[in-house]
């Protein structure tokens, strides 16, 4: 029996990174993990480019979308207590 096809489409603002080929992965138990672990590095790795805000990995199977994985992307900077 064939595994299942899930693709995982990579979103950061209005950049989506359409994933052609797909990856054959046991169920979709298998592509949540994946999902997580493609989040966490893109926004480790591509940080200098990400734009602020949403992060978000689409999977999809042959039918369409079955699942979105996603973060905010947030930078603060926070001022020192003033003194009175």
């Amino acid at each position: 029996m064939a595994m299942p096809i899930y693709f995982l489409d990579q979103h950061a603002g209005d950049e989506i990174e359409i994933d052609r080929e797909g990856t054959d992965l046991l169920d979709l138990s298998t592509a949540k993990s994946l999902a997580f672990e493609l989040l966490g590095e893109s926004i480790i790795l591509e940080r200098a480019r990400l734009p602020l805000g949403e992060v978000a990995i689409v999977v999809r199977d042959e039918s369409g979308a079955v699942l979105r994985v996603s973060a905010k992307v947030a930078v603060e900077e926070l001022s020192p207590p003033q003194t009175i």
